[in-house]
């Protein structure tokens, strides 16, 4: 980050260096589950941190993109005693999955490894939903393109939450290295009746961000419905980038296929593992948003 802003030329003297020692921390709801985030109040700290913690607590503020009090920041010093400051919280560390699974639901990409660069437009990662765009401030880099990306209303791709079904080959995965291909995997559209595809025709609709292999849902049956109960109780399994205009269409289903070896034949259906993609848009989007595909409730 620090190369990359002493890129510019700025007007002022500004010096930018990191500082090492400045801890950064997530406050997430008490619940055990990413997609009931309702009980919010629990981790919000004391309102008026004393003078003497003024010093160590930098920064605290809730994350103001989605729903409200779905998780808050933290900047302290790295001696700093997070008890005394929040006395009201469970300061035991969490598993970063849970923060991720969170914001995966909400529609949330993060970080160079979800926001590929030169590869990414502010509002196809939903800025502009979530509050980090402004067509009120001056000047600034790619400015025009997402100024007319405003004025036109049309956005054709978007981040959205998806869950990842298998029909029961999750373990291969798990042992093989193909799961390293699920980043960045390129998600086709498929006819649903279509049992000999060739995968050098399927049209290419999105691509896979970021996923987590222990949401992975397996079904035993050759056929399912993104309507199962089964399925829709699953934690979101990842974040993708697609198309909304692809996945209105009901006669086709999503699917990804990953080579099960990596020097093998990637047309060959022999030599792929597919698995489905069933996209979510979450609650708190406007509704005029791909309004015909299923909403994941956030709240």
């Amino acid at each position: 980050m620090v190369k990359h802003l002493k890129q510019y030329n700025l007007r002022g003297k500004v010096k930018i260096d990191a500082d090492l020692s400045v801890y950064p921390w997530v406050a997430m709801p008490t619940s055990r589950h990413s997609n009931q985030l309702n009980n919010y109040k629990a981790w919000l700290p004391v309102n008026s941190p004393d003078i003497s913690d003024q010093q160590q607590l930098i920064f605290f503020a809730s994350d103001p993109r989605g729903i409200s009090g779905w998780s808050g920041r933290i900047l302290s010093t790295s001696s700093t005693n997070v008890t005394s400051i929040f006395p009201s919280c469970n300061t035991q560390p969490l598993d970063i999955n849970l923060y991720h699974n969170a914001r995966w639901e909400l529609g949330l990409p993060e970080g160079i490894k979800e926001l590929i660069t030169s590869d990414t437009l502010p509002f196809e990662a939903n800025a502009d939903l979530s509050g980090g765009v402004s067509f009120s401030k001056g000047c600034y880099i790619g400015q025009e393109l997402t100024a007319r990306t405003h004025f036109t209303g049309v956005t054709r791709r978007r981040y959205v939450p998806i869950k990842i079904v298998s029909k029961g080959n999750i373990d291969v995965l798990k042992t093989s290295n193909s799961v390293n291909h699920l980043y960045n995997a390129p998600i086709y559209q498929m006819d649903k009746n279509d049992k000999t595809y060739e995968l050098s025709k399927l049209k290419l609709i999105g691509w896979i961000r970021n996923v987590n292999m222990n949401n992975f849902i397996m079904i035993n049956n050759n056929d399912h419905n993104e309507n199962d109960l089964n399925i829709d109780n699953e934690l979101i399994s990842g974040i993708a980038l697609i198309r909304l205009t692809d996945i209105n269409e009901q006669q086709y289903k999503l699917v990804v296929n990953i080579p099960i070896h990596t020097d093998c034949d990637h047309n060959n259906t022999n030599n792929v593992i597919q698995l489905d993609i069933i996209p979510y848009i979450p609650s708190w989007w406007p509704e005029n948003i791909a309004p015909t595909i299923k909403r994941i409730t956030c709240t």
